[in-house]
């Protein structure tokens, strides 16, 4: 199973699902992704990819997109080679918290998780089979 998230043409973050480990690699721009310090690839159990409204701001050297992370937004839970759709915002703590389709507080597994915040204009560049 693979996903495949195009933040722009020279930016496309992808993951492919290793069912005998139960984990994603991560891969940026078709190469794998390793730590630096260990030389290791990264592996998770979650991936999470959350759409939100943006601000663009422009300076004379660049181009920032700014997360609207109060409102919230929709999103996809990827677990064991599966795609939920999920909506997510914070709640009165300030904790980072995730729906399912019914609207009940979702049931993470355990294991690391990788959480990727795109603008909610690029959810049609999300691709996962």
């Amino acid at each position: 199973d693979a996903i495949s998230l195009e933040y722009s043409t020279d930016n496309i973050t992808s993951f492919l699902f290793d069912s005998t480990l139960g984990k994603y690699s991560l891969f940026k721009n078709d190469a794998r992704v390793t730590d630096p310090l260990n030389d290791r690839s990264p592996t998770y159990k979650n991936v999470f990819i959350l759409f939100t409204n943006t601000t663009t701001h422009e300076t004379e050297n660049a181009t920032q997109a700014i997360p609207s992370l109060v409102e919230g937004g929709t999103g996809y839970y990827f677990t064991g080679g599966t795609a939920i759709t999920i909506s997510w915002g914070f709640n009165e703590l300030g904790n980072l918290v995730f729906y399912n389709e019914n609207g009940r507080i979702l049931s993470v597994n355990r294991g690391t998780s990788y959480i990727s915040f795109a603008k909610a204009s690029e959810k049609n560049k999300t691709y996962f089979e």
